[in-house]
């Protein structure tokens, strides 16, 4: 399968080399906002950068695309390559509002393409005891629901959602 990352930055890096890294994947790009870091990663990795995702999606023609951008920007590259037919893999948040969110399904589904989201805290112990006692209706009716998994990572993103 033809595989592209849409952002060359820590997140994007750990997603390139494990696409590479696969037998049956071909990494046919990178595309990143910045040159600088976007060639020299494509450079490492031999394969071509792009600095739109747009002309990444028209040349490449990936199957599959991993958006690994900055939080609060995944929902233009996730909707340009849902279009193009490529199948998308998110990192978490998959978006910071609920109607970027269903707006990202709804042409996922329209496109017939598969969404998927990078969140594998949900597959941890504490989520899943929080889940056990939740669907054993232990809980009671559940109001509010506080959750952080990352400490003070992303204490400088000022927002009331990003830990979720």
């Amino acid at each position: 399968m033809r595989a592209a990352v849409v952002g060359a930055g820590v997140v994007g890096k750990i997603h390139a080399r494990a696409l590479r890294s696969h037998s049956d994947i071909e990494l046919v790009g990178v595309c990143g906002r910045t040159r600088p870091k976007t060639e020299a990663l494509a450079t490492e990795l031999g394969t071509p950068y792009y600095l739109s995702v747009e002309e990444m999606l028209e040349s490449a023609a990936p199957g599959i695309v991993c958006v690994a951008t900055g939080n609060r920007d995944h929902h233009d590259p996730t909707v340009a390559s849902l279009r193009a037919g490529a199948h998308v893999f998110v990192e978490k948040p998959m978006a910071f509002t609920l109607e970027e969110a269903r707006a990202m399904l709804a042409v996922a589904d329209q496109a017939g393409v598969a969404l998927g989201v990078n969140f594998n805290h949900r597959f941890s112990a504490p989520y899943q005891r929080a889940l056990a006692f939740l669907n054993a209706g232990s809980l009671g009716r559940v109001a509010y629901v506080l959750v952080k998994f990352a400490g003070n990572l992303y204490k400088d993103l000022n927002d009331p959602y990003c830990m979720l």
